[in-house]
């Protein structure tokens, strides 16, 4: 069987880091994940450490709910892990087949709904259309439907600085993982160190 693996880095807090490596990890369930519900990754240790740098730079509540998060990058962790999938349960959303794949089942549903008189589900925040909270409602369906257990999409490059006016941009290709059972081998890593 042909399958899909990938070496992954996961950034974050180092209260988090350490939860995760003990208990596992935890799907994310909020209505407007770029990819559905599931654990993200980054292909790229750079841009893991970007983001990781960033959310224990700027901590939410719930980042600081439980630790002591202090503005400063020493609080930050990368998780290395490997993920895999047979191909036919991994969807690349950058592959103009595979995304054509998805389009085709959203709008045959679309189409049908519409045939039927059902009401579309609402993908509205704040009285306007969001899509982020569509894409992550046909992508958990999708996958749902499909078996799909990894969703990749390769976002616009981050901007991490500039020097002397050239930006720095950092690949920005992301995984979502819907089956735990499709990560193994995590262990904290230092980016410096890679």
């Amino acid at each position: 069987m042909d399958m899909i693996k990938e070496v992954v880095y996961h950034g974050t807090s180092k209260f988090a880091a350490d939860n995760i490596l003990h208990h596992g990890f935890k799907c994310s369930k909020k209505k407007y994940e770029w990819l559905g519900h599931g654990v993200y990754f980054f292909k790229h240790i750079e841009t893991a450490n970007h983001w990781a740098n960033n959310m224990t730079k700027y901590p939410t509540k719930k980042t600081n709910k439980y630790s002591n998060i202090k503005n400063t990058n020493c609080n930050s962790s990368i998780i290395q892990c490997e993920i895999s999938a047979p191909v036919h349960q991994y969807l690349n959303l950058s592959d103009p087949n595979d995304f054509n794949k998805f389009k085709s089942f959203v709008d045959t549903i679309i189409s049908e709904m519409e045939d039927c008189d059902d009401e579309l589900p609402d993908f509205t925040y704040n009285g306007k259309h969001d899509n982020k909270i569509e894409r992550c409602f046909w992508l958990n369906l999708y996958s749902k439907q499909n078996g799909i257990k990894i969703v990749s999409f390769k976002f616009p490059d981050i901007c991490k600085e500039t020097v002397h006016g050239v930006p720095i941009l950092l690949p920005n290709l992301q995984f979502c993982v819907f089956d735990k059972h499709s990560i193994k081998n995590m262990r904290e890593v230092s980016y410096d160190a890679i």
